[in-house]
């Protein structure tokens, strides 16, 4: 608890307020990760192919040739 008060007086107005905060963020990390859960369940059932991915049909808003699609990637 004395961490979570030391966050009052520079970052929040109140205990409450971190509390809000950090469930707020927690719960909308669950809604991206759910939604990643799917993603990733669409994919493993219908993968995209190569003719799709240069014709832009991914429903993306961006279309990225197959080549390009890895470059920006930090392995």
């Amino acid at each position: 608890m004395d961490e979570l008060d030391r966050l009052v007086p520079t970052h929040f107005s109140s205990r409450a307020e971190v509390v809000r905060t950090a469930v707020a963020a927690w719960l909308e990390g669950r809604r991206a990760a759910a939604l990643d859960e799917r993603y990733v369940a669409a994919y493993a059932d219908k993968p995209p192919n190569l003719d799709e991915i240069d014709s832009g049909r991914m429903g993306g808003p961006a279309q990225v040739s197959a080549s390009s699609a890895w470059e920006d990637l930090d392995w």
